[in-house]
């Protein structure tokens, strides 16, 4: 059996259709509701515990602006968490007020920074590595909230945003090793400067795992899969194949949060398991080929043990 599980591969049933193969590791309050930042929050370069709250807007995180820009040798309001894996994802979600500049920073050093950040109305992609700076204006933007996000790996990091939150444009990329490579002492950070402020709602980060060969190294799931919340698994074999279909329950961990509750209402999905060394995919419908016919009566048959809770 422990060779069957060894070569598992995952397949999440949803209604879109894309890689997964990553493992979530989402701070205890990536939502801002609590009155403090968690412990893997820093305040970096002048920042200052009055320079951001988590009460005057609800359920936000609001940095007020220093006055500084952060193309200057002085920053201005910034916080960030560290860079933990050498490959991740991290999106936010924020509004500027009048007057601010604002967005996410991967952040070394004062002078080794990228940003993806709103100024004047206008999303701008951003780098200062040393000497070498510079500012790319891309396009206006309606005001009102914009969702950005940025993949690291070991070669680059890649940024992106969206007025919806749904469709994504690629802004442009940097170097990595231009920034001094993928280092313990690298930040993924929040930023306002300029005038006014600004209020993000969300900050979330996790490990991406390579999609040609998922490592289950993150400790962080069930026994079948160590990167994937599942349970109320239910067993087929098909010509020669193992299929273990289960619950996807990585959908409640990641609106709750490791300390939440399994509640159940946002699992809309299952997660298909077999013995095949077929991708790992997201897909609105399962393929015919990898769809038993005796499926539905192993749903309706097989005895189920009872479901584990999101928490580790």
């Amino acid at each position: 059996m422990n060779r069957i599980v060894s070569s598992l591969s995952a397949l999440i049933l949803t209604a879109n259709c894309y890689a997964l193969s990553t493992a979530d590791r989402k701070s205890p309050d990536w939502d801002f509701n609590n009155p403090e930042l968690g412990k893997e929050w820093s305040r970096l370069g002048n920042t200052s515990r009055e320079d951001y709250s988590l009460t005057e807007r609800g359920g936000f995180l609001r940095i007020k602006s220093g006055g500084d820009t952060l193309q200057s040798s002085v920053l201005s309001s910034l916080v960030g968490r560290p860079q933990e894996h050498r490959d991740f994802q991290s999106s936010t979600r924020f509004e500027v007020s009048d007057g601010a500049t604002a967005g996410m920073t991967v952040y070394l050093a004062a002078s080794s920074r990228y940003d993806l950040c709103v100024s004047d109305g206008r999303i701008h992609l951003r780098h200062r590595v040393g000497e070498n700076s510079g500012d790319k204006e891309l396009e206006a933007v309606p005001t009102g909230f914009i969702e950005v996000k940025v993949k690291g790996t070991p070669e680059e990091y890649k940024f992106y945003y969206s007025v919806d939150g749904v469709k994504f444009k690629e802004a442009g990329c940097f170097s990595a090793s231009e920034l001094g490579g993928i280092k313990p002492n690298a930040y993924i950070g929040l930023f306002s400067e300029g005038k006014g402020y600004a209020d993000f709602d969300f900050f979330k980060y996790r490990e991406v795992i390579p999609e040609g060969s998922p490592k289950l190294i993150s400790g962080n799931g069930n026994p079948l899969l160590d990167f994937q919340f599942t349970a109320d698994p239910t067993a087929v074999e098909h010509e020669g194949r193992l299929y273990v279909y289960a619950t996807n329950d990585h959908q409640q961990f990641e609106e709750v949060g490791r300390d939440g509750k399994n509640t159940y209402e946002r699992i809309k999905s299952l997660v298909m398991m077999s013995t095949s060394a077929t991708s790992i995919a997201i897909c609105s419908v399962l393929p015919t080929t990898v769809l038993p016919s005796r499926f539905a009566l192993a749903l309706d048959t097989a005895s189920t043990p009872s479901r584990p809770g999101v928490e580790k």
